[in-house]
């Protein structure tokens, strides 16, 4: 699956990681499937999750950070929701001189080589004002599996969990 490790936690929910260990959630429903978080922007996460599931997609946001918001942009014909309290940190993650220096330190910390190219590839600004704002309380039906947004300030003003109830 390119530079994803894909771990299958029951028939319809997947772990993903990327290659800075940024781990990724993706649940499916009955109609329609969620995706938590993004990772680092790594090239191919859309055929990764393609791979995975034919549902319709959207994708949750837990918070701005860019390790969490990398890849929305591999995403543009999907729903993207996040926190309104998160929007001007994930603005900041966005930017390109703070995603390169983020993904540089990463990559040293990590010991990865990240070829010049790659860098250039994940770091690109991304665009803005696609994001849709999660609520409290808010709840998703994929059908027959229902997420339920839990507002958890405190890593950033905008992180929140997701519950699912059922498993």
């Amino acid at each position: 699956m390119g530079y994803y490790k894909v771990f299958q936690i029951d028939k319809h929910t997947w772990k993903i990681e990327d290659p800075f260990h940024s781990f990724m959630y993706l649940l499916e429903g009955e109609k329609q499937a969620a995706l938590l978080d993004t990772g680092d922007g790594f090239p191919g996460l859309l055929g990764c999750i393609r791979d995975l599931t034919a549902m319709p997609l959207f994708v949750i946001n837990t918070h701005g950070h860019l390790d969490h918001i990398g890849g929305n942009s591999q995403l543009p014909d999907t729903a993207v929701y996040m926190k309104r309290e998160d929007l001007s940190t994930a603005e900041e993650h966005m930017n390109y001189k703070f995603r390169k220096a983020f993904i540089e330190g990463f990559a040293e910390e990590f010991g990865q080589d990240v070829p010049l190219e790659m860098l250039n590839e994940i770091s690109w600004e991304q665009e803005r004002g696609k994001m849709r704002s999660l609520e409290e309380g808010q709840v998703f039906d994929l059908g027959g599996r229902c997420l339920e947004i839990i507002w958890t300030p405190g890593h950033t003003g905008g992180s929140v969990c997701v519950l699912d109830r059922e498993k």
